[in-house]
């Protein structure tokens, strides 16, 4: 039913591969591929809709692999095992000079049919995305707050059986949201976004400004300002007010399309629809009882 992801990465089949890649778990249309170097310097993750422009495709998150499959390293694979360490008896370490190396060769060269479960986040299982421990009387109690464990538990059961098998698996609730609505909220979201940061810009401007001249106060007597600078001050002060009470009407209008679309069906459920059949009743009587006098 929920399934949650830290940064994900997309999955896509290679050109001329012999295994077919079917996508287990997709992103929506609404959605966009960013670089992943964006999250080493990200410090607010408003900063992700800045230029968003959704691509109107979908990107497969988790794939299931299966077909036929070659090792990539057919002459075996190198490696650097960590250097011996050796205590002498006054209980000094002596670390050998060089790593020790080892060729592992692959036990199978190929396979005809491959079957594997891919999932482009490394953190879907870590604790903090789908579990909450706590501490009773000493002991651990996990409980699971989403459904990552389960997806784990299927894809184990659905790679060890028939793949058809899973057909008779008690299905998750899911939901069937108002795309009218949603198409909604984006639009709102998009055409809101520009205006609140123009906004915040401002407001930023007019407490630096603020700022400025507070300073110019407390560094001089404050009886000394003209009454030009204490206007000015005054001026600033009423603008940043105004703007703080653009921001909130801005955050409040967003949804206001969404409310005046839910009165609208509301209205349509409860008059539009009881009317039609009401008249079509109505209709019918009519009409039997012309048919009855004829």
């Amino acid at each position: 039913e929920k399934l949650n992801v830290s940064s994900a990465g997309i999955l896509e089949p290679i050109k001329g591969a012999g295994t077919k890649l079917e996508s287990v778990i997709s992103s929506s249309e609404q959605r966009q591929p960013r670089p992943s170097d964006m999250l080493t310097t990200l410090h607010d993750p408003q900063a992700l809709l800045s230029g968003f422009v959704p691509t109107g495709e979908t990107y497969a998150l988790a794939a299931r692999i299966s077909g036929v499959a070659k090792t990539a390293f057919p002459e075996g694979l190198v490696i650097e095992q960590a250097p011996e360490v050796a205590v002498s008896e006054n209980g000094e370490a002596d670390v050998a000079a060089a790593p020790v190396q080892e060729l592992l060769m692959p036990k199978h060269q190929s396979n005809e049919n491959i079957q594997v479960i891919i999932v482009a986040d490394t953190d879907v299982l870590s604790d903090r995305l789908w579990v909450q421990v706590q501490n009773f009387f000493g002991q651990q109690i996990v409980s699971p707050w989403a459904d990552n464990g389960s997806f784990l538990l299927n894809g184990l059961e659905n790679l060890s059986g028939q793949a058809e098998l899973i057909s008779i698996r008690s299905q998750g609730r899911f939901s069937r949201p108002f795309e009218r609505v949603d198409a909604l909220r984006r639009d709102a979201e998009e055409r809101l976004l520009a205006q609140q940061e123009l906004l915040e810009e401002e407001l930023n401007n007019t407490e630096e400004t603020l700022i400025a001249l507070e300073s110019a106060r407390d560094e001089t007597d404050g009886a000394m300002f003209t009454q030009e600078q204490e206007d000015e001050l005054l001026k600033f002060q009423q603008q940043k007010l105004k703007i703080r009470k653009q921001l909130r009407d801005v955050q409040h209008q967003l949804d206001q399309d969404i409310e005046q679309l839910g009165t609208k069906l509301k209205l349509i459920n409860i008059l539009l629809i009881p009317g039609l059949i009401c008249l079509i009743a109505v209709f019918g009587a009519y009409r039997k009882r012309f048919q009855a006098s004829a």
